[in-house]
């Protein structure tokens, strides 16, 4: 799709902006004669932002906006809450997504991430629906999905995390007199320790539980098989802790490369400060990603630095010049990271890139527009995947999006357009 960047909220540029190297230009262009040439779908002066077109207006069968799951989310009509979703266009052109849902109708809430979601099967004609969910993926306590591509076994790979809670969850149905309460953290945490893998290393006092699990199958529609701790740190070592929020890309190679976000809690971590890290697997085997491509964190961010609260990385892609890239999210709004080499190190943008530094480098913001002229600002826009096309480039943004805090959530599903 050809397109102007009137529909995203950036600059309006299409590069122009000064460099002297690809890291000028965000790894998302290339630097001419001292100016930036942005690749399709980057835009902005120094190639900072994803050139994000309007979701199409045409409303769901009930008048609902488009590119909304579950239909009727943005007006407040669904009964059922998410927290992010992944997705995947299969050969015949049915849209497949991969969705947190709260169960028992209700709404989010913390610790009730951690006992009372799990991720259920959506099918779609179009990216923007219409919407029909199908079966449940992983029960229990599951969240933060993510396809990475199917393996050269012909398996799907879906990435997750877990508690393995299985006690009882509060129920928000209407009428309902099942009044048990939610489930605490510590409740959770206990869950997990009696059902983590017998290889995986103790946790270290202090840390809480989740971990990194796989589901595979090699249909769509179906028969998932679950294989929990796929990707887990060494005893011992700083990555030893709640290795959550799974970032990963399949590589031609059959490699994955798991970029994730370690536990904000001590004894690693600083309490309010994240660590983000890369795992990679043994060879082609997708289902032990334990190999650490190198010692030390991609990041230990300190309170008030420019990447202080990036988590969530996304699924990756590689583009025409072999670079990985990769989205995270900081407070809300979309941090474009990149690999040169396979995973091994990481770069991460400054807030030097343009004169306004409050725009420097955020692949999206907060703002999702319609072709109808709507635009709507969320209080939370979190959980960024892409949707990518048949050349392994993404077609599609897919965030978590909350209204009135995080009390109202559901997934958006936003075009990626392609410029001349």
């Amino acid at each position: 799709t050809t397109t102007t960047t009137a529909a995203t909220p950036f600059d309006g540029a299409i590069g122009g902006g000064p460099c002297a190297g690809l890291s000028h230009c965000n790894f998302a262009g290339e630097c001419k004669e001292g100016r930036c040439v942005c690749d399709p779908i980057w835009v902005g002066g120094n190639c900072m932002h994803l050139n994000l077109g309007p979701i199409p207006a045409a409303a769901s069968p009930d008048g609902y906006a488009p590119g909304i799951y579950p239909a009727g989310a943005l007006e407040g009509k669904q009964d059922t809450w998410t927290w992010g979703a992944g997705g995947v266009r299969d050969q015949h052109g049915v849209f497949h997504w991969f969705v947190t849902q709260y169960r028992n109708h209700c709404p989010m809430s913390y610790p009730g991430f951690l006992t009372s979601t799990h991720i259920v099967h959506v099918t779609s004609p179009n990216p923007e629906g219409p919407y029909t969910e199908h079966e449940e993926v992983v029960p229990s306590a599951a969240g933060n999905p993510v396809y990475a591509g199917q393996a050269a076994d012909g398996n799907h790979l879906l990435y997750f995390t877990d508690y393995r809670y299985t006690g009882p969850i509060k129920n928000c149905t209407k009428n309902t007199s099942l009044t048990v309460s939610e489930p605490t953290a510590a409740e959770a945490t206990r869950a997990f320790l009696l059902r983590k893998r017998a290889d995986a290393p103790p946790l270290p006092p202090g840390c809480k539980a989740g971990g990194i699990h796989l589901a595979k199958s090699k249909q769509m529609s179906g028969n998932w098989t679950v294989e929990y701790d796929a990707a887990h740190g060494a005893a011992g070592h700083w990555d030893n802790c709640s290795v959550t929020n799974p970032g990963p890309t399949l590589l031609a190679n059959g490699t994955v490369v798991m970029l994730f976000k370690l536990c904000r809690y001590p004894p690693n971590c600083p309490r309010g400060n994240d660590i983000f890290g890369v795992l990679t697997s043994r060879g082609s085997n997708y289902s032990d990603v334990t190999q650490r491509p190198r010692q030390t964190p991609i990041l230990n961010v300190t309170v008030n630095s420019y990447t202080d609260s990036v988590e969530d990385p996304s699924n990756g892609w590689v583009d025409h010049r072999g670079t990985l890239h990769a989205i995270a999210h900081k407070g809300g709004l979309g941090l474009h990271t990149v690999s040169i080499d396979n995973g091994t190190s990481w770069w991460w943008p400054t807030k030097k890139t343009e004169t306004d530094e409050t725009l420097a480098a955020l692949v999206y913001n907060a703002t999702v527009h319609w072709a109808d002229g709507k635009a709507v600002t969320m209080d939370h826009r979190e959980e960024p995947k892409v949707l990518l096309g048949a050349d392994g480039q993404p077609t599609h943004l897919i965030t978590l999006c909350a209204t009135r805090y995080v009390t109202h959530t559901f997934v958006c599903i936003q075009p990626i357009f392609k410029h001349e």
